[in-house]
């Protein structure tokens, strides 16, 4: 059997077995525990020695750490605001007068209309501030990792001001 896939069905096992230590934030650190994680730490070590050393690879890197960086902090705005404010724009999808959050209904408008409607599906007058929180920022999350790279570089270009 491949390693990566005796790598991850010790991992999905594990996952299965422990996902209330997953949950509760618990869980031990999978390359710790698993057996085949010398072998993962191995070919880790070897992909840094040998695969990503290149500079242009470096280059890239960096590049998509700023991008993501990037996104994540203007999106972050979403998360800053009150709930009332979101909820205002998941419920009548317009910005409330005199909010001063201009910005932020142009961020939020970016979001997928079906991520937020899994938003919406999901938060109701019984969740909790924190449960609240917690489901918006899965959906920036989502988002944000469900964008291709030439999407995320076209809007972190767009947030930054480089290209319109």
């Amino acid at each position: 059997m491949p390693v990566s896939k005796r790598i991850i069905e010790e991992a999905s096992t594990y996952f299965v077995d422990k996902i209330e230590n997953f949950i509760n934030g618990t869980a031990d650190e999978m390359i710790s525990i698993l057996s085949i994680g010398r072998t993962f730490d191995a070919l880790k070590m070897y992909a840094r020695k040998f695969i990503y050393t290149s500079d242009e690879a470096q280059r890239i890197e960096i590049a998509g750490y700023a991008v993501v960086t990037g996104l994540l902090e203007h999106y972050g705005l979403l998360l800053k605001m009150k709930r009332d404010d979101f909820q205002y724009f998941i419920e009548r999808d317009e910005i409330k007068k005199k909010s001063n959050l201009d910005l932020e209904w142009r961020i939020y408008k970016q979001l997928s209309r079906r991520m937020i409607a899994c938003y919406r599906n999901t938060v109701n007058d019984k969740t909790t501030d924190t449960d609240e929180w917690i489901v918006r920022a899965h959906l920036i999350i989502d988002y944000i990792t469900g964008m291709t790279d030439k999407k995320a570089l076209e809007a972190y270009q767009n947030y930054m001001g480089i290209n319109l």
